[in-house]
C-alpha cells in the first residue's frame, strides 16, 4: 500500500547524462541544487541482504547518510509502493526530506581514513580497562567466535556525529564504542568491505531483512563453538554484518572468498548481552552510510558532492593532539601483537568547527 504522505511536493530529478549500469537502480541521496550524492545500488546486493521490500532498504541506506527523516520518491518526485516486492534494473529513486539537508548533514566520509592505533598521538586515549570490558563482552570475534588475543577491538567514536544520534556517549572509554573482531576482520572493516547493520532501527525490521545461510560450513562452525565461547546471538536486536565490497567489482569468486571468512548477513554473538552495554547503534548506522558511499557512490554523478568534501578536508584538517603516545597495557607479549586499538572518528571533533562554514559551501553549490 502507498504511503500517505505529509510531506511538500518532490520535484523530478533533473536529467542525468551518466547512465545507469545494467542491474542495477539509482538512488539519489542528498542534492542542493546541480549538486547530487547519488549511489548505483546493484540489484542483486539489495536482494541479498532484504527478505521483502527492497524500497524499505533503499530508504535506509539514504537515511543512513543523512540521518534525516524523509521518504523514498521516483525519479519524478513521485511516491513509491513501500510494500512491494520487485526492484527493478535502471530505475531511479530520491531521498525527500521536507526541508533541505544541509552538506554538512550527509556523512563526512574522508574523515574515516584517520586511524589512532596504539603507540601514536592521534586522537582521544583508550584505557587497558575499556579494551577488557569490550573483550568481556564480546568473548572473542562477535562474527567468528575467535577468542582473543586474537582480535582486535575496532573503536568508533566521535563526539559531534551531525547525521545520527549518539549524545548519549560521551567518553572514549565508553563499552559501546567498540567492538572485538578477527584480525583478518578488522583489516576488511578498516577498508569498509563490509558494515554492520543494526536492528530494529527507524526503517527497517528483523523480519525484513536476510539470515545467513545456517548450512554454510563457516556458519554451523560457529554454531558449533558456541558453548565453547559462550557467544549467544540476541533475541530482540541484531547486528547483522553486510559484505559491500564483492558486489562493487560483481566478482563472484570474491564473494566466495569473502564467505569463507564470514558468511554473508551472519549476526553478532556476545557473551554478556545487557541492553545498555551493546555497541552503540547509532555509530554503526553512521559507519554503515559511509561504507555504502566508498563502494557505491557514482563518481561522475556526484562530483558536486565530492568536491565539496575535499574543499571540507582542505579548509579544516584536522589537528594532531599534543603529548605522549596512548599506553595500553597488555596480559602478554603475544597479546601486545594481536591486539590494535582502532579508531575511525577520533578525529571528527576536531574538524567540527567547520560546520561554520555552511553557508559559504551552499552559495558555492548555487554557482
Amino acid at each position: 500500500m502507498a504511503s500517505t504522505s505529509t510531506l511538500a511536493v518532490c520535484s523530478p530529478l533533473p536529467e542525468i547524462p551518466t547512465p545507469i549500469p545494467p542491474q542495477h537502480v539509482r538512488l539519489v541521496v542528498w542534492r542542493h541544487g546541480s549538486n547530487m550524492l547519488a549511489l548505483d545500488l546493484p540489484v542483486e546486493f539489495v536482494y541479498s541482504v532484504v527478505n521483502l521490500k527492497p524500497l524499505k532498504y533503499l530508504a535506509y541506506a539514504a537515511w543512513s547518510i543523512c540521518g534525516q527523516w524523509g521518504e523514498l520518491r521516483d525519479g519524478q518526485g513521485k511516491e513509491v509502493d513501500m510494500d512491494q516486492l520487485s526492484l527493478y534494473e535502471f530505475w531511479s529513486y530520491q531521498y525527500f526530506t521536507p526541508q533541505d539537508v544541509p552538506f554538512t548533514k550527509t556523512v563526512n566520509h574522508a574523515l574515516t581514513k584517520q586511524h589512532t592505533k596504539v603507540g601514536t598521538s592521534h586522537g582521544p586515549k583508550h584505557s587497558s580497562v575499556w579494551a577488557t570490558q569490550v573483550k568481556d563482552r564480546d568473548g572473542g570475534c562477535i562474527f567468528t567466535g575467535v577468542t582473543p588475543p586474537g582480535p582486535s577491538i575496532v573503536a568508533d567514536f566521535v563526539e559531534n556525529i551531525k547525521t545520527h544520534e549518539v549524545g548519549d556517549l560521551s567518553d572514549i572509554n565508553d563499552i559501546r564504542n567498540g567492538i572485538t573482531l578477527s584480525s583478518s576482520l578488522c583489516t576488511e572493516y578498516d577498508a569498509h568491505k563490509f558494515a554492520i547493520l543494526p536492528i530494529p532501527n527507524d526503517i527497517l525490521s528483523a523480519v525484513e531483512m536476510k539470515e545467513a545461510d545456517p548450512n554454510h560450513p563457516r556458519e554451523r562452525r560457529r554454531v558449533a563453538l558456541f558453548p565453547t565461547t559462550g557467544q549467544r546471538r540476541l533475541q530482540r536486536t541484531a547486528y547483522i554484518l553486510h559484505w559491500m565490497n564483492p558486489w562493487k567489482f560483481e566478482s563472484e569468486a570474491w564473494r566466495e572468498n569473502m564467505d569463507d571468512m564470514v558468511t554473508h548477513c551472519a549476526q553478532a554473538g556476545f557473551v554478556q548481552q545487557v541492553e545498555g552495554s551493546l555497541p552503540h547503534q547509532g555509530l554503526l548506522h553512521y559507519r554503515y552510510g559511509t561504507s555504502l558511499i566508498i563502494n557505491f557512490m557514482n563518481a561522475t554523478v556526484s562530483r558536486g558532492w565530492d568536491l565539496l568534501q575535499k574543499k571540507r578536508d582542505h579548509d579544516e584538517p584536522p589537528e594532531e593532539e599534543e603529548g605522549p603516545p596512548a599506553q595500553i597495557s597488555y596480559s602478554s607479549a603475544r597479546e601486545e601483537k594481536a591486539l590494535v586499538i582502532q579508531s575511525w572518528f577520533d578525529s571528527l571533533h576536531e574538524v567540527s568547527k567547520s560546520f561554520r562554514k555552511v553557508e559559504e559551501w551552499r552559495n558555492m553549490a548555487q554557482t
